[in-house]
Formats: C-alpha cells, sequence, structure tokens
C-alpha cells in the first residue's frame, strides 16, 4: 500500500454513533489510530441529524469534543425527508474527489449498504476506500471497500484499535 498522505474521514455519525458518554476526544483519537497507515487525516466531517439531544450537556461535551479535535460537525436537519445525512455525505465526498485528485485515501465510517456504489465508483477512479463499520454492516459496504483491516471498528466501541 503506497500511501500519499491525503485522508478525509466521512463519518456517519447517525448510523455509528458512539455513546454520548464517550469522550469526543477519545473517539478522534481511535479513528486517527485506525487510519494513520494511510496517511496523515486533511478532512474529517461527521455527519449528523440536528438531535433532540442538543440540550443534554453529555451529547454537548462529546460533539464539542469531535471538534475541538479537528472534526467537522455537518447539522443535517431531515425535516420529513429520508437520508439527507447520506445524500449530503456523498456529495461532499464527490466535492473532494473533484477538488483532490486520486491517489488518496477515503475513509468512510457507516454500515449503510446505500454508500456501495459511490465507493466503488470512487475506487474505479483511483481513490483508496477504507472502510470502517460496524459488526452488523451489510456485506456489499465492506466487498467495494479497497481495505477494511482484520477489525471492524465502531465509533461507539471502546476497545483500542
Amino acid at each position: 500500500m503506497e500511501t500519499n498522505g491525503h485522508v478525509a474521514v466521512f463519518w456517519d455519525y447517525e448510523n455509528c454513533r458512539p455513546p454520548s458518554s464517550a469522550s469526543g476526544y477519545d473517539v478522534v483519537t481511535k479513528i486517527r489510530r485506525a487510519v494513520r497507515a494511510y496517511g496523515s487525516i486533511t478532512y474529517f466531517k461527521a455527519y449528523l441529524d440536528v438531535p433532540l439531544e442538543t440540550t443534554n450537556p453529555r451529547s454537548l461535551n462529546l460533539h464539542s469534543g469531535l471538534q475541538a479535535s479537528g472534526g467537522t460537525l455537518a447539522y443535517c436537519p431531515h425535516s420529513g425527508k429520508k437520508d439527507v445525512a447520506d445524500k449530503t455525505m456523498l456529495v461532499d465526498m464527490i466535492a473532494y474527489a473533484i477538488d483532490r485528485p486520486a491517489p488518496a485515501t477515503i475513509v468512510l465510517i457507516s454500515g449503510d449498504r446505500d454508500f456501495a456504489y459511490g465507493i466503488s465508483t470512487l475506487r474505479l477512479r483511483g481513490y483508496d476506500v477504507v472502510v470502517i463499520v460496524p459488526p452488523s454492516a451489510h456485506s456489499s459496504v465492506r466487498s467495494q471497500a479497497t481495505f477494511t483491516g482484520q477489525r471492524h471498528y465502531h465509533p461507539s466501541h471502546h476497545q483500542d484499535i
């Protein structure tokens, strides 16, 4: 595996939500460890619905820690529509690919099989795609990735990578 140092992380927070008691700093540290072999993270975005839990101090601390650790939180209010965060993530992945031609590594944290086609398309265009998935993830997400690693990581798990 050859790396060029450009790694973008796209996190489907709704699909892979850490517990509200988790530290945002610890979650980002675990994600960094999981992808450091591919280069340095130059783009890190987590996509979530505007949660009702934002008044919960634990959730506020988690979100604050994620942002303070270099992640960007993209709030995607559903407003009665489906898949708003997923569609926003896909558009951002395409925009990233337009702005940064291959080679580069794209990391997707999601188990949603709706991303399988996007992953495949990025790979056809020369991007390495790493998926970090929960154990329950659909096999199509894993099968389209360049790398999945031997262990699957879910941001809510507390074990080291």
